[in-house]
């Protein structure tokens, strides 16, 4: 696989330029800066297919995204259908407090700001039903095309755990 990688220490300028306003998340508010200082992380995005390309789309975004990624050590495998403005996202991974694998499904809600999309997370509840999965902090996306043509694309789910995210299908 092709892949382009960017470096990324998270608190430095290279993020706050990314998502240099404050965001109002859930009637509180969360600014790109108050990320923890000490983390490192890489973000990559698979360049072999144009389904990178076309989440880049001017707003309102429709598609079906297969994505991976990592936190803990823990792989997510996720599947983004957005439909405009909001869209559903069923997450699979292994759930180390029951020791099984499981499924979360989240609301999506695409926002657009000068410096690429965020795809926030709400509501993370067993598929189908409306009974929180406990624990499980909504996963949130950002992704940018930069003018050199390379690509930036995470995650940063609510508790502030960041991932490099690829692009599967």
């Amino acid at each position: 696989m092709n892949y382009l990688k960017t470096n990324l220490t998270i608190g430095t300028a290279t993020l706050v330029s990314l998502i240099p306003l404050t965001l109002s998340v859930r009637m509180k508010q969360v600014q790109a800066r108050s990320l923890p200082q000490q983390a490192s992380i890489t973000l990559s995005s698979s360049l072999q297919s144009s389904s990178s390309f076309k989440i880049a789309q001017a707003s309102p975004v429709h598609g079906q995204w297969k994505l991976r990624y990592s936190v803990g050590g823990v792989v997510y495998e996720s599947i983004l259908r957005m439909k405009g403005y909001s869209g559903i996202m069923l997450t699979r991974f292994f759930d180390v407090n029951t020791r099984r694998t499981a499924i979360v499904q989240q609301t999506m809600r695409l926002k657009s700001y000068s410096n690429g999309l965020v795809i926030l997370g709400y509501n993370p509840v067993y598929p189908g039903t409306n009974t929180p999965y406990p624990g499980y902090s909504p996963d949130n996306f950002f992704f940018q095309i930069r003018p050199n043509g390379s690509v930036l694309f995470g995650t940063c789910d609510d508790a502030r755990r960041c991932s490099p995210v690829e692009i599967v299908s």
